[in-house]
């Protein structure tokens, strides 16, 4: 990860906000701005303010929780990470932060071993979300997500929305046996009105706009890694190598093989 990463410490207690920024080396994970909180009030003025890459919150914090902190910085900052700190006696506090998607928790008293372990883990779900929005964004230029077009009515945004949030889900779960029906029901949508929805916004059927990130994700390993082409076969979602070499070939001029020395010899 080239780019520097900001955290934002919220806690109402100065000593514990002042050993946490003091607790790891944070360079070493690319943190080079930190910035502190002693209240939600002052934690959402500074997250909008700073925009940070990282969030640490205590829970129980006065007036608003950091249960409620969360809730409301999600909306205003969808791309950042949270990590919440908690006292043994708040199991229901962490049900309740899983149900908004933060998956990392630190219990107190907080060790080395159990912060380094879920900064390393949150550094990596920052990489993929990064990885993510690239390639969403490449797709876009290219024109397989169409937003060009001028849009008044509120509800073609929203639709355009949940063709991103699909592709997300598509591009991290290439390597599963995807389907129409799956999608349709993870994301409580009638198969038939979502087949039309996404001819409608990418110009593809369903089944070839996902050979479509499928062959996009295929290059970039063969581009960007050392997997052979039969393991790029298998991570893209392929279980029959002959099929994918075709697949691959229909779209690219090329075989994996030639596609990946033409790009070493360039």
């Amino acid at each position: 990860m080239n780019s520097s990463l900001s955290m934002l410490i919220v806690d109402d207690e100065p000593l514990m906000r002042k050993g946490f920024s003091m607790m790891l080396d944070w360079s070493k994970y690319n943190i080079l701005k930190i910035f502190n909180a002693q209240n939600a009030y002052e934690a959402f003025e500074k997250a909008q303010t700073f925009q940070p890459d990282i969030i640490i919150t205590d829970i129980r914090m006065p007036e608003i929780d950091g249960l409620q902190l969360i809730k409301r910085l999600k909306e205003k900052l969808p791309d950042s990470v949270f990590i919440i700190i908690s006292g043994y006696n708040d199991f229901e506090y962490a049900r309740q932060a899983i149900t908004l998607g933060v998956l990392h928790y630190l219990v107190k008293p907080i060790s080395y071993d159990e912060l380094e372990e879920v900064m390393k883990k949150c550094i990596n779900e920052i990489k993929e979300k990064r990885r993510l929005k690239r390639i969403i964004e490449d797709l876009e230029r290219k024109g397989e997500i169409i937003t060009t077009q001028e849009v008044n009515d509120e509800a073609d945004s929203n639709y355009r929305e949940v063709i991103k949030k699909i592709t997300a889900y598509l591009i991290n779960n290439l390597d599963s046996n995807i389907n129409l029906y799956e999608i349709a029901e993870r994301f409580h949508y009638n198969p038939n009105y979502l087949s039309r929805l996404f001819k409608q916004e990418t110009g593809m059927s369903f089944s070839d706009y996902i050979k479509k990130i499928r062959i996009e994700e295929a290059k970039r390993l063969l581009s960007n890694s050392e997997l052979t082409a039969f393991q790029v076969c298998k991570n893209v979602g392929y279980s029959d190598y002959r099929y994918f070499m075709r697949l691959f070939k229909e779209s690219t001029g090329l075989s994996p093989h030639e596609f990946r020395t033409g790009r070493k010899i360039k």
